[in-house]
């Protein structure tokens, strides 16, 4: 065998171990802050849970539990608090979290899972970027893995570039300097919407660009079901490529692709079919009598407006896309360029869903997550026109000048990430630890109760460990996790809340609270742990979620980002709690198990049920007493 043909017959080899070899290093760089902040906890003789209060509001609270719920081998559950509503329909999808079930067969941890995933699914992304780069760029192999890494160890690179201000300057320069001060890393850990949210949306445009470029129905076909898999995983990421995929389709008429344009179709077809099962979820949704209370916890933001807040957004998303179509119609790529500027010209349509809708719904959420990726992949696009033209004009030096900056400056965006987690480690590692009490609780739970078995108690704190560790539910749900009515919440903080003997005027304080610690009883209490106490005093947010945080008008929102319940509201569920008596019925209007008086609770109750006649004391340990009400 020649020379040649030997390098022939084993270069998609070399190449493909070297694109996993690439994968890998990325997997590595996001993986490393769970070894580093491990390492640092390990030395201090603590536990490491990535999904904590203090370390991240949105993994604890919604995200984890619905892992757990799915390790467990739930996969269509719709309430993930209320055991008397697992079986409605379910407002937000428990799609994303079904990728995770892979991963139960070797471990029922949702931080093992969590941990794992931060290293597996960021090195897939890593050749879905490489394989929507390798059509943008004209099948470059080189500029389509430079480009694919400095996606992946940098993805906020897109929105930074041109900077909206010197604090982006500023960001960018810590980025990629290696002899920063103070380093910063981004990492494609943002749960539901990254991991795994990127996986079918990658997937969706990765096949669009195969559908355009090698213009066969199959793609087209994949392009739909992937489409549809949005809607099950993150429904926002199904939204925005519903919106570049309904211009694509405009395009190709304007420019009589009246083939393509037919061929689009397999696509709509494909994804209707897949979407039977979701419409007819969302339609049981609608059916809800208190579906507006739903739909407004979530963020719901209503009115007719133009959203001008973003007007540079626009008028830069138009100027790119008439780059884009130069370099398409200069270098052949007209199809692919179509793909790119429907990319770029959804952003204005998502940022504006209320003019043609009548509602959004929280709007903050589409930049760092979808129009980021069109503002990249339009960056790739005018990347390959500079390199084809030095290439053009052999200028070999000033093409390998620029390659070796980039692999230069991949070295130092990598040092940097590496960097920032070692000192994010050392200096934040307590804020990933659970308190030895509350696990405790977590593991007396987890031995001695029945899964589905309901624990009542008033603390907001363990309300949020107890879905996110145990098998257990909880009997005062949070906003986010489920389908019931907000008076039914009410009703079953009420109940709570009377059973421990809580005072209303800890309620008000609960209620008007901007997360600060427990004023009414710092004099019983003392001055405790206020990473936590501070969520005991979220009342509005654990009960309402956004319901108070937005306003109707998205013009308005500059001016009021963060919309507290007012002492209207307030009082009025306060003059609601006074005159509210549990009565007789207290333990059969809902399912109630176990009530738990731990540390947590202490801290905010003086309970008097230790006489109840309908509870049997079963446990105590620690500074915990659990009671068991009798059948």
């Amino acid at each position: 065998m020649s020379i040649r043909n030997f390098s022939a017959s084993h270069q998609k080899g070399f190449l493909f171990a070297f694109l996993i070899f690439l994968a890998g290093i990325v997997g590595f760089v996001n993986y490393f802050p769970h070894l580093a902040i491990q390492r640092e906890l390990k030395a201090a003789g603590m536990e490491y849970h990535p999904f904590t209060m203090r370390g991240s509001y949105d993994m604890a609270n919604v995200v984890g539990p619905r892992i757990r719920e799915v390790l467990e081998g739930n996969f269509f559950i719709s309430d993930v608090d209320l055991y008397e509503h697992k079986d409605a329909p379910a407002f937000w999808p428990m799609g994303a979290e079904s990728y995770y079930y892979p991963f139960s067969f070797f471990t029922d941890s949702v931080s093992a899972v969590v941990v794992m995933t931060d290293f597996i699914f960021p090195s897939i992304f890593f050749l879905l970027f490489f394989g929507i780069a390798y059509f943008i760029t004209g099948k470059n192999l080189l500029l389509s893995a430079l480009a694919a890494l400095l996606i992946s160890l940098y993805h906020p690179i897109a929105i930074h570039i041109p900077p909206p201000n010197w604090t982006f300057v500023q960001i960018f320069f810590d980025t990629v300097n290696p002899f920063a001060f103070d380093p910063s890393a981004y990492f494609l850990t943002r749960r539901q919407s990254f991991i795994p949210g990127l996986l079918p949306l990658l997937g969706t445009y990765l096949f669009l660009l195969c559908a355009l470029v090698k213009k066969k129905r199959i793609y087209w076909i994949l392009g739909g079901i992937f489409l549809a898999l949005n809607a099950y995983t993150y429904p926002f990421h199904f939204l925005y490529a519903s919106s570049v995929i309904g211009i694509l389709f405009i395009l190709l008429l304007l420019q009589k692709e009246f083939k393509e344009a037919r061929r689009m179709f397999f696509l709509f077809g494909s994804a209707a079919v897949m979407l039977v099962p979701f419409a007819l979820n969302y339609l049981d949704v609608t059916t809800l009598p208190h579906y507006a209370d739903i739909w407004s916890r979530n963020g719901s933001e209503e009115g007719r407006a133009l959203n001008f807040l973003h007007w540079k957004r626009y008028a830069w998303s138009i100027a790119l896309s008439i780059l884009v179509w130069i370099w398409g119609k200069k270098t052949g790529n007209r199809m692919v360029a179509s793909f790119l500027i429907s990319a770029l010209l959804s952003a204005i349509v998502v940022l504006n869903l209320q003019v043609i809708l009548g509602f959004s719904i929280q709007v903050d959420h589409w930049l760092n997550r979808d129009i980021i990726w069109a503002f990249t992949f339009a960056y790739i696009a005018m990347a390959a026109w500079i390199v084809s033209a030095l290439a053009r004009r052999k200028k070999e030096f000033a093409l390998f000048l620029s390659a070796s900056l980039a692999m230069v400056l991949l070295a130092s965006i990598s040092y940097n990430a590496i960097r920032a987690a070692t000192f994010f480690a050392r200096e934040e590692k307590d804020i990933f630890t659970i308190p030895a009490e509350q696990k405790e609780i977590i593991n007396w739970l987890n031995e001695n109760t029945n899964p589905g078995d309901v624990i009542v108690t008033p603390s907001f704190v363990t309300n949020t460990y107890i879905p996110l560790y145990t098998h257990n539910n909880i009997f005062v749900p949070r906003a986010f996790n489920t389908v019931a009515s907000d008076d039914e919440i009410i009703e079953r903080l009420f109940i709570a809340y009377e059973l421990f003997n809580i005072q209303p005027e800890f309620l008000r304080r609960a209620l008007l609270s901007d997360g600060f610690a427990l004023p009414f009883y710092e004099r019983l209490v003392g001055d405790s742990n206020h990473d936590d106490d501070a969520y005991e005093t979220e009342a509005a947010l654990y009960l309402f979620g956004l319901k108070y945080e937005h306003d109707p008008d998205p013009r308005d929102a500059a001016k009021n980002p963060r919309l507290r319940m007012g002492k209207v509201k307030a009082e009025e569920l306060v003059r609601r709690y006074e005159s509210f008596a549990c009565g007789a019925d207290c333990f059969s209007r809902y399912r109630a198990d176990y009530i738990l008086y731990g540390p947590q609770e202490k801290k905010i109750a003086r309970p008097h049920f230790i006489e109840h006649p309908e509870l049997r004391h079963v446990a105590s340990f620690g500074n915990t007493e659990i009671y068991k009400v009798k059948k």
